[in-house]
């Protein structure tokens, strides 16, 4: 056997929801772009917007984005330029042109708002039209650039990857931080729970002397109310169980996605929270809750940036 250890693999980094990612290729005249923004979403919600007479691709490109990114609202444009002077083709209808501006000069010609003015604006009008003048590039075989437009696409994902990895690395630290001084406040209420059972029976001993004046206090009746006492507000439970949620909550940022199972475990420390809350009658117990609770929220806001 070799005497060297194996490195620990790196642990991947969490990556945000919210980036831009844009690329441009020009092949034979015709450039094409694809850019991609992405925002917070629950669930993954592509949207795209394709030049027309691509719109059979659309499937192939859901396919291609649904395989890198899993939660979001990811909005793709695909822009085609023809980038020099092409044949150009045209369509005019004459006679649709010609029969309204006919039926139109029949109601208004003896009227005084049918001036030389108006009747050159409203054929202008019409030639914004569709129907009457059309425009339309020379049919091509558009099949030759489908390698084209997913090398763009490739490329232009790449970058959106990496702007969200680099979001997500900050956002990752952030979580991890406020995770480490949840820990120190649990390892605080931990700590004074230990003290609780010698307060409570001094706190018992000096109430009941003040009862009872010059009447002995039986100590096996009083240990047994400090530890029915105790039991009621015993937290050891939920201290182990939230260790465990916030050890794994640290866990979870080496995995991706990972953005779903952080809000998961952002609401069973925040339940755990909750009962504790509940159960210590403790000012300074409480006080650490309060910190606590306060930078769950802060996971809770960085979590839902999380992929």
């Amino acid at each position: 056997m070799s005497g060297k250890s194996k490195a620990a693999p790196k642990r991947a980094s969490p990556f945000s929801m919210t980036g831009f990612g844009r690329s441009s290729q020009s092949e034979r005249g015709i450039i094409h772009t694809v850019e991609i923004r992405s925002v917070n979403s629950r669930f993954l919600d592509l949207v795209l917007r394709l030049p027309a007479g691509f719109t059979h691709l659309e499937s192939e490109i859901r396919k291609v984005l649904a395989a890198k990114l899993h939660r979001g609202r990811v909005e793709v444009t695909i822009s085609r330029e023809v980038e020099e002077a092409r044949d150009e083709g045209f369509h005019f209808n004459e006679s649709l042109l010609r029969s309204v501006y006919a039926g139109v000069a029949a109601h208004l010609e003896n009227s005084e708002i049918w001036s030389e003015r108006v009747r050159e604006s409203f054929v202008s009008a019409l030639l914004q039209r569709r129907e009457i003048l059309e425009f339309e590039a020379v049919p091509e075989d558009i099949t030759e650039e489908k390698g084209l437009i997913f090398s763009v696409l490739a490329d232009a994902l790449l970058s959106l990857l990496e702007a969200r990895k680099a979001e997500g690395a900050s956002l990752g630290k952030d979580v991890e931080t406020r995770v480490s001084f949840i820990e120190e406040l649990v390892n605080s209420i931990e700590a004074r729970q230990g003290n609780r059972p010698a307060e409570l029976q001094k706190r018992f001993e000096e109430r009941l002397s003040k009862l009872t004046s010059e009447r002995e206090i039986d100590p096996e009746r009083l240990a047994l109310e400090v530890a029915i006492l105790s039991d009621r507000i015993d937290i050891s439970e939920e201290i182990t169980r939230l260790k465990t949620h916030l050890s794994k909550t640290r866990e979870t940022l080496g995995l991706h996605p990972c953005g779903r199972k952080l809000d998961f475990f952002t609401q069973e420390i925040g339940r755990e929270l909750n009962t504790i809350s509940s159960k210590a009658q403790d000012s300074e117990i409480q006080h650490s809750i309060i910190e606590a609770k306060a930078e769950l929220e802060k996971i809770r806001e960085q979590a839902a940036n999380i992929e």
